[in-house]
């Protein structure tokens, strides 16, 4: 029973690591508040995005890895978008700007 209780926490351990492994980080190096609005790959339209607060100098993680849109604030233009493949480890709020990266 001891083993088996082991085994239990090493994998739900390794399960939580590789899905924070996938994690984007979202940087906010701005000198204020910002949110992201995230729409998953492969959404319908019509369906809402994810909307991610993140005050200004912390970060937040969201599983984006299946791809994803990324748009800084509520204001719809496209020309801001930020198209993530999935491979992309961070994304960074500067300058009222995001950019990703490897």
């Amino acid at each position: 029973m001891t083993k088996f209780t082991l085994i239990a926490a090493t994998l739900a351990a390794s399960f939580a690591f590789v899905a924070s492994a996938n994690a984007l980080t979202i940087v906010n190096k701005d000198d204020h508040n910002h949110n992201v609005r995230i729409v998953m790959a492969g959404a319908k339209k019509g369906d809402k995005p994810t909307e991610v607060k993140i005050e200004k100098g912390k970060s937040a993680e969201f599983d984006c890895s299946k791809g994803c849109t990324a748009h800084l604030g509520k204001k719809d233009d496209p020309k801001k978008d930020v198209v993530l493949k999935g491979t992309e480890k961070t994304l960074t709020i500067e300058k009222d700007k995001l950019t990703a990266a490897m």
